[in-house]
């Protein structure tokens, strides 16, 4: 037998990925969700899933892990050792994906106040991607 669902459980909302309304499990739908290809305005396919979105203090960023990169990312200034990242002074470095220079993405190298970066993720500006819907923002 299927387990019984909750109120709390449950929500009905028009769904952006079929367009009808309907019952949904919140949890189900937030995974369906990160499983959306992350296409860029220069219609680069960078990833074709992604861990979550941090909601900080400047801006909405999407959280990635290195495997779920497609591309090849270069650094935008000189290439330094992990460990001379690690022991600097920068909380990022800042990388972008061959044949984009003008696309931002960063490493995390050191933890901030304002958002809750993790340390060896990868964070690029949801603003990058013109497809992309949070599914948390759904509700």
């Amino acid at each position: 037998m299927g387990e019984v669902q909750s109120e709390f459980d449950v929500d009905y909302i028009d769904c952006p990925f079929c367009g009808q309304s309907q019952a949904i499990d919140i949890d189900e739908f937030l995974i369906k969700g990160r499983k959306q290809s992350l296409i860029t305005k220069k219609k680069l396919l960078l990833a074709e899933d992604w861990v979550r979105v941090v909601h900080g203090g400047r801006g909405d960023y999407i959280e990635l892990d290195r495997e779920q990169i497609l591309s090849n990312l270069e650094n935008k200034f000189t290439k330094k050792s992990d460990q001379e990242l690690l022991n600097g002074e920068h909380f990022y470095e800042w990388l972008y994906p061959s044949g984009d220079p003008d696309l931002k993405i960063y490493r995390q190298l050191k933890t901030v106040t304002y958002a809750d970066y993790k340390i060896g993720k990868y964070y690029i500006s949801v603003d990058e991607f013109p497809d992309f819907k949070d599914p948390e923002k759904l509700f």
